[in-house]
């Protein structure tokens, strides 16, 4: 009875005119709630209201299941930390926002392939950016980073863009296909030029 139940609350969770009535009657099944989603009911509906405030997700796919995600151009200053939720996430998009910081959570997207950050306001990126085993594509340029995480290590990335940016420092073994440096790196790339298979003096590859 009590999965039939659940089934239905799962229901009006996956409509927006009915959210709000499913969120209240899954009180009732906090357990299964977390077991299904991994994660409290508050940090769902956290979650939920930042996408559907930012007109980018509309109930008809699953949180769980979106791979693509068009963040840019919302100004956006801060992120929620369940960000982490969208285990699946390949392509996110969060350039042309005011963001200073990423919640540490971003780097549990396993499966993301592409972030791009451009035109920002960064100043430090997380700390564990190297966990993000999946990444292929990064695209910091145009922020106001000085230094990158020493865990940038562990990516091999095919492109990496950072022009734009007041760096003074950069990871050593940092290594991977195309790295754009912008037309006046603000540091001494002579060390680096064996690392990467192209080092481009310009800001994308498009």
């Amino acid at each position: 009875m009590q999965n039939t139940e659940f089934n239905d609350i799962l229901l009006l969770l996956a409509s927006k005119k009915t959210f709000n009535q499913g969120l209240e009657l899954a009180q009732n099944f906090l357990q299964e709630f977390e077991n299904r989603f991994h994660c409290t009911i508050d940090e769902y509906k956290e979650l939920v209201y930042f996408l559907v405030e930012n007109e980018v997700w509309d109930f008809e796919m699953p949180l769980g299941k979106l791979e693509e995600l068009d963040l840019s151009r919302k100004k956006i200053i801060k992120l929620p930390e369940n960000l982490a939720l969208l285990n699946n996430l390949k392509i996110l998009f969060l350039n042309n926002n005011q963001l200073i910081t990423l919640p540490e959570s971003i780097t549990k997207l396993k499966n993301l392939e592409c972030l791009y950050l451009e035109n920002n306001q960064l100043k430090s990126l997380p700390k564990n950016i190297g966990d993000l085993e999946s990444l292929q594509e990064l695209d910091l340029a145009n922020n106001q980073l000085n230094t990158l995480p020493k865990s940038i290590e562990k990516l091999s990335l095919e492109r990496m863009m950072i022009s734009d940016n007041p760096i003074t420092s950069f990871p050593k073994k940092t290594s991977g296909g195309e790295i754009y440096l912008g037309k006046k790196p603000t540091f001494d790339i002579t060390e680096y030029l064996d690392d990467w298979s192209d080092v481009i003096f310009d800001k994308h590859w498009y």
